[in-house]
C-alpha cells in the first residue's frame, strides 16, 4: 500500500510542477502591485508636490487637524500662524492639505441658498403682519 502511494507522488515531473507553484504567488503580487502599491506611490508623490508648491500666505490643514495660514517655509520645516501672533514651527511632513489658496476665504461671507432667501423674507414679512 505504501508502495502504491509512493508511485503515484512520484507520477508528477519535477521540473514543471515548480512554475505552476509560482503562478499564484505572481497574480497576488501583481494584484497587490495594482490595488495598494501603485496608488500609494501616486497619492504620496502628489503630496510631495503639494509640499515643494508651499508658499507663505497659503492657508493649510495639518495632519492634526490644525488650520493655519503659512508665515514661512524653509527646505526640512514650516511656520504656521494659527491665531494673531501664534506661530508654530513643525515638519514640512505635517501638512496634510492646502485648505484655500492664497488670498481666498479672507473676508468673504458664506453665499446663500435661494430657500434661505425666500425663508428670511417670509418671516420679514410675518413680523410685519403681527405688529
Amino acid at each position: 500500500m505504501i508502495e502504491t502511494f509512493l508511485l503515484f507522488a512520484q507520477k508528477t515531473p519535477p521540473g514543471g510542477n515548480m512554475v505552476v507553484q509560482f503562478v499564484p504567488f505572481i497574480l497576488i503580487f501583481v494584484l497587490f502591485w495594482f490595488l495598494i502599491i501603485r496608488p500609494q506611490r501616486k497619492r504620496d508623490k502628489e503630496h510631495q508636490e503639494m509640499l515643494n508648491s508651499l508658499k507663505t500666505g497659503d492657508r493649510v490643514v495639518t495632519r492634526s487637524g490644525m488650520f493655519g495660514e503659512v508665515a514661512e517655509v524653509t527646505p526640512q520645516a514650516v511656520v504656521i500662524e494659527i491665531a494673531p501672533r501664534v506661530k508654530v514651527s513643525m515638519q514640512k511632513q505635517a501638512v496634510a492639505s492646502i485648505a484655500a489658496p492664497s488670498g481666498a476665504g479672507k473676508g468673504a461671507s458664506a453665499p446663500t441658498s435661494s430657500k434661505e432667501e425666500e425663508f428670511s423674507s417670509s418671516t420679514k414679512k410675518k413680523k410685519k403682519r403681527k405688529k
